[in-house]
């Protein structure tokens, strides 16, 4: 792939933490509160990574690990729209799954797509995860509520 060798993985911090609130602004139709941003900053479970392509920041990504290192819940993951469709998100996924399985043994990733975004749930289906269920009231203050709770396992 063109651009595999090219994307970076910058961890969020203070320094570069607006730069992810202003992608994701631009990707969701929720807006975070700056408790959300705080935390990946200085948590030990929650973290996040934007993600570079020849110096520009592309997309962002945030997950959790829980306690016991079994799964990581992807909360954030996107790509600026005028670079989808060319490969960097499936690499930025495997890339974020890789250093995941790697670096702390975390085989299973889950996550939530609202029922409505066909896009996003087409995505992860392509990239191997499985719907496991609909949750009907899983977004309190956007419509539709509704959200594929999904999941991804390298278990064997």
């Amino acid at each position: 792939m063109e651009y595999e060798n090219k994307i970076i993985f910058e961890h969020t911090s203070i320094k570069n933490i607006l730069e992810m609130i202003k992608i994701d602004k631009l990707i969701y139709p929720l807006k975070y509160r700056k408790t959300f941003y705080g935390q990946l900053c200085n948590s030990q479970v929650k973290h996040g990574y934007l993600f570079l392509l020849d110096q520009k920041y592309i997309g962002c990504c945030s997950y959790e690990i829980d306690k016991e290192c079994s799964n990581a819940y992807i909360m954030t993951f996107g790509i600026v729209n005028t670079f989808r469709r060319k490969g960097i998100g499936k690499i930025c996924l495997e890339k974020l799954e890789k250093k995941l399985l790697n670096e702390f043994g975390i085989p299973i990733f889950r996550l939530h797509v609202q029922t409505s975004n066909s896009e996003a749930l087409s995505f992860y289906k392509k990239n191997g995860y499985e719907v496991i269920k609909i949750e009907e009231s899983y977004y309190r203050n956007i419509l539709p509520k509704s959200a594929y709770f999904l999941e991804k396992s390298f278990l064997i």
